[in-house]
């Protein structure tokens, strides 16, 4: 399963910069981010299984977390969580699209961005509502 994951998103890395379906995430102030992690919760329950519709790639040891959809369903207003700490709320992520978030904009309860520490990813989940899902990966390009 973890292979076919694997070639699954990496296959999709490859479709995303093909195609114009990969979107980067625009930046907002830093304050704004820093205000909105301090007040968001990562729900204890509700968290559902691992969404094959779903992945993260992370692009090399320090850049960007690439949110995939491979879904033809568009995710509205969703949280996306870094380690169930680091948070950024993105207006949407288009079907069979990518959304790339650079990690300047995660940011935790105390108002630490995830680019000012040493945290290693070990786990990307989507918020929309109550409902979390975890996604395919994280994955290294």
């Amino acid at each position: 399963m973890l292979r076919y994951a694997i070639a699954l998103l990496a296959t999709a890395a490859l479709v995303g910069c093909e195609n114009n379906g990969a979107n980067v995430a625009a930046p907002r102030p830093q304050t704004e981010l820093a205000a909105y992690a301090a007040t968001a919760q990562y729900p204890g329950s509700g968290l559902n299984d691992q969404n094959p519709q779903l992945g993260a790639l992370i692009e090399g040891q320090d850049g960007p977390i690439k949110i995939i959809n491979f879904s033809n369903q568009p995710l509205n207003n969703v949280d996306v969580w870094i380690n169930q700490s680091y948070v950024y709320q993105a207006q949407s992520v288009a079907p069979h699209a990518t959304l790339t978030i650079p990690r300047n904009l995660f940011y935790n309860r105390s108002g630490q961005s995830l680019n000012n520490t040493n945290t290693t990813i070990t786990s990307v989940s989507l918020q929309t509502g109550n409902r979390v899902n975890k996604v395919l990966g994280p994955v290294q390009e």
